[in-house]
């Protein structure tokens, strides 16, 4: 699943061990995942993106 992200999402910022990617209400994987909303890490570093980036989706 990494090596995709790498390759296809230029924003793509996280490593696959400590990671988030946040997908909407509604994504569904097919073929290729959904657009992310946010994503990044290590986690900790990321976690006032993450509390933001999800925060309208609770």
């Amino acid at each position: 699943m990494g090596d995709w992200f790498v390759a296809n999402e230029p924003n793509y910022q996280g490593g696959d061990w400590d990671a988030y990617l946040l997908f909407g209400p509604q994504a569904t994987w097919t073929s290729q995942p959904p657009p992310l909303i946010s994503s990044g890490g290590p986690v900790i570093g990321v976690k006032d993106q993450l509390a933001q980036s999800i925060g309208p989706l609770m």
